[in-house]
């Protein structure tokens, strides 16, 4: 009994030795990134003030459209520590990149421009805008027309808006915006965000007026809201050709639409 007793002691206490170096390690990992993405964050603002610098010192700075925003959601695909890190970066939203919550698509977005004659002075807008809006935006301030072809080929035109209306202080007309990626779906219309995550995942339905990290899901208080969002996002995926929505792998899908769209895959340039 003495024998196995003093065991039962030992492994207990290996363990527990084992399960607190877990403990520190991934607490110093933790550390580690959070530090680095400070450092980078650091390396990117003296970047930034550089750029600053020389275009006053070419007395170009009045005439550049400073359009700064960052990437989309800290990411949790690099495993546990990585997840940590990334709720650290994304609370108090919820999900991760490439997911389509807003903790996953959310990007704040600096617009200066000191020559653009500005009546209002700077401000925070908080009107919903999306990365398609950006090319219409540049374009607008440019005071030039989208080209009506491209490669001897009618061209696309930009589904964004020009946020330039904002800028000078009036307001931009309403229209839902779209979110797809690898399956993960999202649609926004007014203050309603409706979510599925993952090709499979049920809709869930949030009022980001009073709900804005998507708390507490509504779809099963507004059937209607649901089934009508939903609808309006199947209409979308159809007219982008965005069906069937599923996950394929990089090198997969990069084959696929060079195959689909030959003009694009940028072999031309290397002739």
């Amino acid at each position: 009994m003495f024998l196995a007793n003093s065991e039962n002691t030992i492994e207990n206490e290996v363990s527990n030795m084992i399960a607190t170096i877990k403990r520190k390690i991934t607490i110093t990992l933790v550390f580690i990134l959070m530090a680095t993405y400070a450092a980078m964050i650091e390396i990117v603002d003296g970047g930034v003030g550089e750029i600053v610098a020389e275009l006053k010192r070419q007395k170009q700075f009045k005439n550049t459209l400073f359009l700064f925003l960052s990437d989309n959601g800290a990411t949790a695909e690099g495993g546990f520590i990585s997840q940590l890190a990334a709720d650290l970066s994304n609370a108090p939203y919820i999900n991760y990149k490439k997911h389509t919550h807003l903790g996953g698509v959310s990007s704040p977005l600096i617009l200066n421009w000191q020559g653009g004659n500005f009546e209002n002075k700077p401000e925070l807008l908080t009107h919903p805008v999306h990365i398609i809006d950006l090319l219409p935006t540049i374009l607008d301030a440019l005071d030039i027309e989208f080209p009506d072809t491209f490669l001897r080929k009618q061209s696309l035109k930009p589904h964004g808006v020009s946020l330039m209306p904002l800028l000078y202080g009036r307001g931009i007309k309403a229209r839902p915006l779209f979110w797809e990626h690898e399956g993960n779906r999202a649609v926004r219309i007014d203050n309603w965000r409706l979510v599925g995550d993952g090709i499979n995942g049920e809709w869930e339905l949030y009022d980001v007026s009073t709900d804005p990290f998507e708390q507490s899901d509504l779809a099963s208080n507004e059937p209607d809201r649901e089934r009508n969002m939903a609808k309006i996002f199947d209409q979308w995926t159809n007219k982008m050709q965005a069906k069937p929505l599923h996950h394929e792998g990089w090198k997969a899908r990069i084959k696929k639409y060079k195959k689909i769209n030959p003009e694009q895959s940028g072999d031309h340039i290397r002739e």
